[in-house]
């Protein structure tokens, strides 16, 4: 059982910077096609990009948005707020993971 689990955990760490740099890639796509506001938004084919889960992942967190219908634009505003929530989540989770640590070391003697 816990060499299934080892492996999964292995699997979940490995994918989480393809994620990642899938996302960075496809707002690249949108920033060097010039799709960053509702003005200049594009449809997909223009901006090259596969309408895959990694896309509809951006629509749905409002990295992307659709206006108006089928042209899309980047949201730079919201991709930002992303970026910052995600690094306060990281080091928030660092901080907890030192503390408790250090608890658990402060147990120890």
């Amino acid at each position: 059982m816990g060499g299934t689990f080892a492996r999964v955990s292995t699997r979940a760490r490995n994918l989480i910077p393809v994620v990642f740099r899938r996302d960075r890639d496809l707002v690249a796509q949108c920033k060097d096609a010039g799709a960053v506001d509702a003005s200049t938004a594009k449809p997909a084919a223009v901006l090259c990009v596969e309408q895959d889960a990694a896309w509809r992942s951006l629509i749905e967190r409002g990295i992307v948005r659709e206006d108006p219908p089928g042209h899309y634009h980047l949201d730079l505003d919201s991709y930002f707020a992303s970026q910052r929530l995600g690094r306060r989540i990281f080091y928030g989770t660092l901080l907890l993971a030192f503390g408790a640590f250090v608890f658990l070391l402060m147990q120890a003697h």
